[in-house]
């Protein structure tokens, strides 16, 4: 007798939160994905994204505690995308859409100069040398996101990692798009602490009593000078 193949049941889920969930079916959206978020977009005058976005937890939070505002998640995984989904309809958020698609696909769906910040929270540092190639964090990539953000729009980026943490920040320091808003080793033992919105690796590394570093990178409102 021939083995049941395992299906995962949150393909199929993702589905049945359409005010919640947009899914991306390759590398490029859909039109009417394109128009769903274009009416969310201009019901709100702010938009903030997060790329990894996972189950929700730090978008969530965020989304509730500024309801003026747009917050848009960016979510690979099937069931985590769910999660955010179903945590949102539970709070009856309308400011809330996490789309089921790679976080470099972000240009896909916003304009130049539209994004007020972005966050990314914990992304896999593919620590082996082999692997670097496999980052989404990368001179290119933040170049891209630097488009996208308005004057004075920002990101805000945090990790267990020390030596990827210190390669962005080396890379953003020798660059002339960025300033330096926030700057902590130890976030748990800084003053930017309060107020701080947690993730779920967030509070998975706290508890185990690891240092999670926070760079927070500013667009300036106008150019550097040479």
């Amino acid at each position: 007798m021939k083995a049941k193949r395992w299906k995962n049941q949150y393909i199929e889920l993702i589905t049945t939160l359409p005010d919640y969930i947009l899914a991306v079916h390759g590398e490029e959206p859909s039109a009417e994905g394109l128009e769903f978020l274009q009416i969310k977009k201009e019901q709100f005058q702010e938009i903030f994204v997060e790329l990894g976005s996972g189950s929700g937890c730090h978008l969530v939070e965020q989304a509730r505690r500024s309801p003026q505002a747009l917050f848009v998640g960016f979510e690979l995984r099937f069931k985590r995308t769910f999660l955010s989904g179903k945590k949102a309809k539970a709070q009856h958020l309308n400011n809330f859409i996490v789309i089921h698609g790679k976080a470099q696909l972000i240009g896909r769906f916003f304009s130049p100069q539209t994004i007020s910040g972005v966050y990314i929270n914990f992304p896999d540092p593919w620590s082996k040398r082999r692997w670097l190639k496999h980052r989404l964090l990368t001179p290119t990539f933040l170049a891209e996101i630097h488009g996208l953000l308005k004057p004075g729009g920002f990101v805000s980026y945090k990790t267990d990692h020390r030596d990827y943490f210190q390669q962005i920040l080396e890379s953003a320091q020798a660059s002339n798009l960025w300033q330096v808003k926030k700057l902590t080793y130890d976030l748990k033992e800084s003053l930017f602490q309060a107020g701080n919105v947690s993730s779920e690796f967030e509070k998975l590394f706290i508890s185990k009593h690891i240092p999670i570093c926070l760079l927070e990178l500013v667009k300036p409102t106008s150019p550097h000078r040479v």
